[in-house]
Protein backbone atom coordinates (compact mmCIF):
# COMPACT_ATOMS: atom_id res chain seq x y z
CA UNK A 1 0.00 0.00 0.00
CA UNK A 2 2.44 2.76 1.09
CA UNK A 3 5.88 0.38 -0.93
CA UNK A 4 6.26 1.41 -3.95
CA UNK A 5 8.24 -1.47 -5.14
CA UNK A 6 5.81 -4.26 -3.44
CA UNK A 7 6.96 -7.72 -2.74
CA UNK A 8 10.37 -7.38 -4.60
CA UNK A 9 12.03 -5.38 -1.94
CA UNK A 10 10.54 -6.57 1.21
CA UNK A 11 7.63 -4.10 1.65
CA UNK A 12 9.94 -0.91 2.43
CA UNK A 13 8.88 2.18 2.64
CA UNK A 14 10.19 5.26 1.03
CA UNK A 15 10.08 7.53 3.69
CA UNK A 16 9.18 7.09 7.44
CA UNK A 17 5.55 7.15 8.16
CA UNK A 18 5.74 6.97 12.11
CA UNK A 19 8.50 8.52 14.55
CA UNK A 20 9.89 5.77 16.28
CA UNK A 21 11.86 7.21 19.63
CA UNK A 22 14.15 4.02 20.15
CA UNK A 23 15.41 4.18 17.37
CA UNK A 24 16.15 7.67 17.27
CA UNK A 25 17.49 7.55 20.91
CA UNK A 26 19.86 5.31 19.25
CA UNK A 27 20.69 7.42 16.61
CA UNK A 28 22.07 9.96 18.59
CA UNK A 29 23.67 8.16 20.90
CA UNK A 30 25.45 6.15 18.08
CA UNK A 31 27.54 9.58 17.64
CA UNK A 32 29.67 8.93 21.49
CA UNK A 33 30.94 5.89 21.25
CA UNK A 34 29.82 3.49 24.35
CA UNK A 35 26.55 5.08 24.93
CA UNK A 36 24.83 3.30 22.33
CA UNK A 37 25.86 0.05 23.60
CA UNK A 38 24.68 1.06 26.83
CA UNK A 39 21.29 2.09 25.65
CA UNK A 40 21.02 -0.80 23.91
CA UNK A 41 22.16 -3.10 26.29
CA UNK A 42 20.18 -1.34 29.38
CA UNK A 43 17.23 -1.94 26.86
CA UNK A 44 17.70 -5.97 26.26
CA UNK A 45 18.04 -6.39 30.14
CA UNK A 46 14.92 -4.26 31.02
CA UNK A 47 12.94 -6.51 28.91
CA UNK A 48 14.99 -9.79 30.56
CA UNK A 49 14.24 -8.67 33.64
CA UNK A 50 10.65 -7.79 33.74
CA UNK A 51 9.96 -11.06 31.76
CA UNK A 52 12.02 -12.99 35.51
CA UNK A 53 9.69 -10.23 37.45
CA UNK A 54 6.91 -11.95 35.54
CA UNK A 55 7.80 -15.38 35.93
CA UNK A 56 8.20 -15.23 39.28
CA UNK A 57 4.94 -13.19 39.87
CA UNK A 58 2.81 -15.53 37.57
CA UNK A 59 5.17 -18.94 37.70
CA UNK A 60 5.00 -21.42 34.67
CA UNK A 61 1.91 -21.73 32.72
CA UNK A 62 0.45 -23.14 29.59
CA UNK A 63 -2.46 -21.64 28.52
CA UNK A 64 -4.71 -20.62 31.96
CA UNK A 65 -3.00 -23.96 33.57
CA UNK A 66 -0.43 -23.12 36.47
CA UNK A 67 2.16 -25.65 35.93
CA UNK A 68 5.05 -24.57 38.57
CA UNK A 69 5.25 -21.83 40.47
CA UNK A 70 8.23 -19.86 40.90
CA UNK A 71 9.07 -19.43 45.00
CA UNK A 72 12.43 -18.26 46.43
CA UNK A 73 13.61 -22.07 48.02
CA UNK A 74 10.50 -23.68 46.77
CA UNK A 75 10.68 -23.78 43.52
CA UNK A 76 11.13 -27.34 41.84
CA UNK A 77 14.03 -28.39 39.55
CA UNK A 78 11.16 -29.01 36.63
CA UNK A 79 10.20 -25.94 36.91
CA UNK A 80 13.36 -23.92 37.18
CA UNK A 81 13.83 -26.44 33.80
CA UNK A 82 10.74 -24.85 32.30
CA UNK A 83 11.79 -21.15 33.58
CA UNK A 84 15.05 -21.03 32.38
CA UNK A 85 13.81 -22.73 28.49
CA UNK A 86 11.03 -19.72 28.38
CA UNK A 87 13.82 -17.25 29.49
CA UNK A 88 15.89 -18.62 26.24
CA UNK A 89 13.09 -18.07 24.29
CA UNK A 90 12.66 -14.31 25.50
CA UNK A 91 16.31 -13.80 24.59
CA UNK A 92 15.59 -15.55 20.98
CA UNK A 93 12.45 -13.46 20.10
CA UNK A 94 14.01 -10.39 21.58
CA UNK A 95 17.06 -10.59 18.76
CA UNK A 96 14.23 -10.99 16.15
CA UNK A 97 12.43 -8.30 17.42
CA UNK A 98 15.26 -5.89 18.06
CA UNK A 99 14.97 -5.64 14.31
CA UNK A 100 11.64 -4.03 14.65
CA UNK A 101 12.28 -2.05 17.88
CA UNK A 102 15.34 -0.27 16.05
CA UNK A 103 15.28 -0.68 12.58
CA UNK A 104 17.92 1.56 11.06
CA UNK A 105 20.14 1.10 14.14
CA UNK A 106 20.14 -2.85 14.02
CA UNK A 107 20.76 -2.66 9.84
CA UNK A 108 22.78 -0.32 9.25
CA UNK A 109 24.27 1.33 12.68
CA UNK A 110 26.53 4.40 12.04
CA UNK A 111 27.38 3.51 8.19
CA UNK A 112 27.82 6.64 5.81
CA UNK A 113 27.53 6.53 2.23
CA UNK A 114 29.55 9.05 -0.33
CA UNK A 115 27.84 10.65 -2.40
CA UNK A 116 28.81 11.41 -6.20
CA UNK A 117 30.58 14.43 -4.75
CA UNK A 118 32.12 12.13 -2.11
CA UNK A 119 31.10 14.12 0.93
CA UNK A 120 29.51 11.98 3.37
CA UNK A 121 25.92 11.48 3.96
CA UNK A 122 23.63 9.47 6.37
CA UNK A 123 22.26 6.45 5.42
CA UNK A 124 18.78 7.47 6.64
CA UNK A 125 19.08 10.40 3.97
CA UNK A 126 19.18 8.09 1.24
CA UNK A 127 16.48 6.47 -0.68
CA UNK A 128 15.94 2.19 -0.05
CA UNK A 129 16.81 2.05 -3.96
CA UNK A 130 20.17 3.04 -3.46
CA UNK A 131 20.98 0.77 -0.16
CA UNK A 132 22.14 -2.59 -0.39
CA UNK A 133 20.80 -4.31 2.55
CA UNK A 134 22.56 -7.03 4.03
CA UNK A 135 21.59 -10.81 3.29
CA UNK A 136 20.62 -11.35 6.59
CA UNK A 137 18.18 -8.28 6.83
CA UNK A 138 17.30 -9.24 3.51
CA UNK A 139 15.99 -12.93 4.34
CA UNK A 140 14.40 -11.40 7.85
CA UNK A 141 11.84 -9.15 5.72
CA UNK A 142 11.08 -12.05 3.32
CA UNK A 143 10.33 -14.22 6.13
CA UNK A 144 8.40 -11.62 8.32
CA UNK A 145 6.31 -10.01 5.36
CA UNK A 146 6.09 -13.19 2.70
Amino acid sequence: MNSTCGVSCGWVLNEKMIFNPFNELLQISNQVFPLDYLVFGGMVLYIFVCTLIGLGAIGVRILCWKLYSMKKRRSVPNGMLMGVWMCTLVVLALNIQMLNLAPEYTQFGNQKFLDMEGEQIELVDVHWTQMNLSKRHLKVLRSMYL
